[in-house]
């Protein structure tokens, strides 16, 4: 679990950081709603590892982008003043006081050399600092895509046609370093070789550089390394329970899986969906005492999960209201069970007579079809007033049963 907590403290605080530049770019109701998705994933996933402090601040920012005069100028301000502090909390708990394992030492900069040469040209790889090296072996932990850019320049356009390049590379991505080329791409111009990391692909990336004679490469960064999900699934568990203790509901949880791996990327979209899904349940779903089951499995090149509760079921009558009123259909809308229960899909879309701590901002649901989607993959909800709710997740799977296993065989183990 100590790999998950890494990961979720690198993606939240460059999630987050993301979201400052974004503040600085201007308001949006799609900004606003994309960072209370993030915000109410980041307190969530707090909470379970225990980073109270953390899902403390997080919570303020609830507070903040729920509010309705959020356009505000002075709003913004204390958002972007309280995103900030979140982050060094999180930069903080990212520092480990212990002496570092065999499998973490193997992650430090020294090993980048070795790691990179096949993408990285000597010409440069020796360039780069050890905060440079670090950030790129933050990236292959966190599977992020690493992209190198030649580009050229005309000598007397080059410092604004480099500022512009910047830019672009900044709004689509974070740049790690840059280098003088070797060698002109052409005469009379100056060239670069520019590292950076961006969740676009490259054939994106390879257009909006194209003006600068820019030639992109990309490598999936990927460390090789697979979590097994069984122990995920017992800490989202063990979270649930206590959560449930805490509401004063007795809620029993049956797990069931095979053999299943999954790359650390795969394994933290799974893990923020199942938290949000879980505490769903258990605030909205279970009464007073029930159970809630997580299947989860490979199916050919998919990972399948399912998850259910016993449940009252969603009220499909309350929703057809909600939705009404909120405008998102027309009262006379004829609408199957299936359609309307979609809905609860919808951003911001709750039942919720009131706001708790845990849920009741119409954040959860909305916040895990995004990270599903994101993944490349597909929900879907089943719901029975008075017996209970079902969700089932695909989602694509990059380490298949067999590799795995021939991969242990190697290793001997």
């Amino acid at each position: 679990m100590k790999d998950l907590q890494r990961h979720f403290l690198a993606e939240s605080i460059n999630k987050l950081k993301d979201l400052q530049r974004s503040l600085s770019a201007g308001y949006s109701e799609e900004l606003r709603r994309e960072a209370f998705r993030a915000v109410h994933t980041i307190k969530g996933t707090a909470q379970t590892f225990g980073l109270q402090n953390s899902a403390r601040i997080a919570h303020n920012l609830e507070q903040i982008l729920s509010a309705k005069d959020f356009q505000d100028e002075k709003k913004l301000n204390i958002l972007a003043e309280n995103v900030s502090d979140l982050i060094a909390a999180l930069e903080q708990k990212n520092v480990s006081d212990s002496p570092p394992s065999k499998a973490a030492a193997e992650e430090k900069p020294e090993n980048f050399p070795a790691a990179l040469s096949s993408f990285i040209s000597d010409d440069f790889i020796n360039q780069f600092s050890e905060q440079e090296k670090s950030r790129v072996a933050a990236a292959l932990t966190a599977n992020q895509n690493l992209f190198s850019a030649e580009v050229a320049f005309d000598a007397p356009r080059f410092a604004e046609d480099y500022k512009n390049l910047r830019r672009i590379l900044d709004e689509n991505g974070e740049v790690i370093a840059a280098f003088p080329g070797v060698k002109s791409i052409e005469a009379n111009k100056i060239s670069f070789e520019i590292y950076f990391v961006s969740a676009e692909n490259s054939e994106k990336l390879q257009n909006l550089v194209a003006q600068f004679s820019a030639v992109v490469t990309a490598k999936t960064a990927v460390s090789g390394s697979s979590i097994n999900f069984q122990d995920v699934l017992l800490q989202v568990a063990n979270h649930g329970e206590n959560l449930a203790a805490k509401l004063g509901k007795d809620t029993e949880f049956k797990i069931t899986t095979n053999d299943l791996r999954v790359s650390p990327a795969t394994c933290k979209t799974i893990f923020d969906a199942l938290l949000h899904l879980i505490r769903n349940a258990i605030d909205h779903g279970i009464e007073r005492r029930g159970v809630i089951e997580i299947d989860a499995k490979y199916s050919e090149n998919e990972i399948v999960l399912k998850i259910s509760d016993d449940g009252k079921g969603v009220d499909l009558e309350k929703v057809r209201s909600v939705a009404a009123q909120r405008n998102l259909t027309a009262p006379s809308a004829a609408l199957s069970d299936e359609e309307v229960l979609n809905l609860i899909f919808e951003p911001e879309f709750s039942t919720a007579d009131q706001v708790s701590e845990i849920s009741g901002r119409g954040v959860g649901l909305d916040a895990v079809k995004s990270l599903i989607e994101n993944a490349g993959g597909r929900i879907s909800v089943k719901s029975e007033n008075g017996k209970g709710t079902t969700f089932e997740i695909f989602l694509p799977n990059n380490i298949s049963p067999q590799s795995h296993r021939d991969k242990e065989k190697e290793n001997g183990k």
